[in-house]
């Protein structure tokens, strides 16, 4: 049987700490991070604080996103 596990939360949140004790835990699993899928820096909104919104869905590469699930 095959699990996809989504894992979500703030910064510092221990999204990592996490995936790297299911990593040790369940056998053949890939981690796919969705920090890998998005537009170029120079491409990123930056909201009105300052910073950049990787929380909007339009800073995500969706092509490249859906290129990398059909590779895998």
């Amino acid at each position: 049987m095959k699990y996809i596990i989504g894992i979500g939360g703030v910064t510092n949140g221990g999204k990592t700490t996490l995936t790297n004790r299911l990593i040790k835990k369940l056998p053949n699993c890939y981690v796919v991070h969705q920090g890998d899928f998005f537009k170029p820096q120079d491409q990123i909104e930056v909201g009105e604080g300052g910073f950049k919104q990787y929380d909007v869905v339009t800073d995500l590469n969706m092509v490249r996103s859906t290129r990398g699930w059909r590779t895998r």
